[in-house]
């Protein structure tokens, strides 16, 4: 066991599927206990939680995966100020989000409080997990992802079984879980020093985020506006059909996200090693490894999509099982697409990012109401996979840009 604490692979990958699995059968809860009206507002809530999770990655998550690689750095001391910096924007995000979907009255199933508390918990929780990755505290990253992700899903599930379970309540529940999973894990950098002053981390976060940030805008108009159609044409129940065949594709996550917490620090080694035969050596043997798995993840999927969506879902979702068959041939693309985009995206080419997410925005803008008015749900899958094609031909070319300038 010690052994394996030791492999950052191992411990990413179990962290993955802690926190993946408890996103799925969080949905499950409410599919099945609340139906699939309230599991798309339930989307649609995450959808403008997920456009925060996206700036809040550009602007404090991939300049900390940067500067923590400084071989003068003082890796605790600079943590615990970003950890701070995360505290305000955190509380700042998660007020301005309430506020504007309480006015625009867009989520009607939630209570504002609630929405407050678990998007600032949730905000606050990734950054500090990404926080344990950089300074390898191992045994803390699984221990704080078993108290925010298994320990309220549990209680869930017992809920579930004794009692009518609601929204609001199980929002809570999760909220309060995050938040004592981050008390957890910023121990290792609470009675840090720091050496720069907060504005210069400020400065640095930022000149490393600006086109990052220009980006997780576009990507989130890009993917999600066909969403936002989806829902204003089509209702609630069309969202929550997407949204079930995201929740199991998002089961895939857990080598995709995993990619995110591994794969970024070694290819940054690397690359300032300059050393251009290891470097595609690296890639493509990680490639490979995780390629074959996820393959075998999506077979296993369309063979058994039915009787999944019967047992986990329930009956009144087997009509939409063809929106699973849809997905998975988007993922096919993403999964290639997602190794390029992590090397491109750590070895400061994020213009081709930009780019590739600027085409594919500017495609949602232009034909995203016509193609959900005309083909419905199909219009959206169709359009989710145009833009993903987009962005692979993107990340395609800014790799190979990168490659032509390192020396062999």
């Amino acid at each position: 066991m010690k052994k394996l604490l030791q492999h950052q692979t191992v411990v990413s990958l179990a962290d993955q599927a802690m926190l993946s699995g408890s996103n799925f059968l969080l949905g499950v809860c409410i599919a099945r206990f609340l139906g699939i009206t309230v599991l798309g507002e339930y989307a649609l809530m995450m959808l403008y939680i997920m456009l925060i999770m996206g700036l809040q990655q550009a602007f404090i998550v991939n300049p900390m995966q940067q500067l923590s690689a400084r071989a003068n750095i003082a890796l605790l001391g600079y943590l615990k100020q970003v950890q701070v910096l995360q505290l305000v924007i955190s509380l700042l995000s998660a007020s301005g989000l309430t506020l504007f979907l309480s006015l625009s009255n867009a989520i009607t199933v939630v209570e504002p409080w609630v929405l407050f508390l678990f998007t600032f918990f949730l905000l606050f929780n990734e950054t500090n997990r990404k926080s344990l990755y950089l300074s390898h505290h191992n045994l803390l990253i699984l221990a704080t992802s078993f108290i925010s992700n298994i320990i309220p899903l549990i209680i869930l599930f017992i809920l579930s079984i004794y009692s009518t379970l609601q929204l609001n309540e199980a929002l809570f529940i999760q909220s309060f879980f995050y938040a004592l999973g981050a008390a957890v894990g910023s121990f290792p950098f609470l009675l840090k020093n720091h050496t720069d002053a907060y504005v210069i981390i400020v400065i640095e976060h930022f000149n490393k985020s600006v086109w990052l940030t220009g980006t997780s805008l576009l990507q989130w108009f890009s993917g999600n506006f066909f969403m936002i159609a989806a829902n204003q044409t089509l209702g609630s129940t069309a969202l929550g059909a997407i949204k079930m065949a995201q929740n199991l594709l998002g089961l895939l996550n857990v080598m995709l996200l995993a990619l995110e917490n591994h794969f970024p620090a070694n290819i940054a080694r690397l690359f300032l090693l300059e050393n251009h035969t290891e470097l595609i050596r690296y890639m493509k043997s990680f490639f490979k490894q995780y390629l074959f798995i996820s393959v075998a993840l999506l077979i296993g999927l369309l063979l058994f999509t039915n009787t999944i969506i019967f047992y986990v879902f329930g009956p009144a979702f087997i009509p939409y099982a063809w929106v699973v068959y849809g997905f998975v041939a988007i993922y096919l693309v993403v999964i290639i697409a997602t190794p390029l985009r992590i090397a491109v995206r750590v070895l400061n080419k994020q213009q081709a990012i930009f780019w590739g997410y600027l085409a594919s925005t500017v495609f949602a803008l232009a034909f995203a109401d016509t193609m959900v008015q005309h083909f419905g749900i199909s219009g959206v899958i169709i359009g989710f996979g145009i833009g993903q094609v987009m962005m692979l031909v993107a990340y395609s070319i800014g790799f190979k840009q990168i490659i032509f300038r390192i020396p062999n």
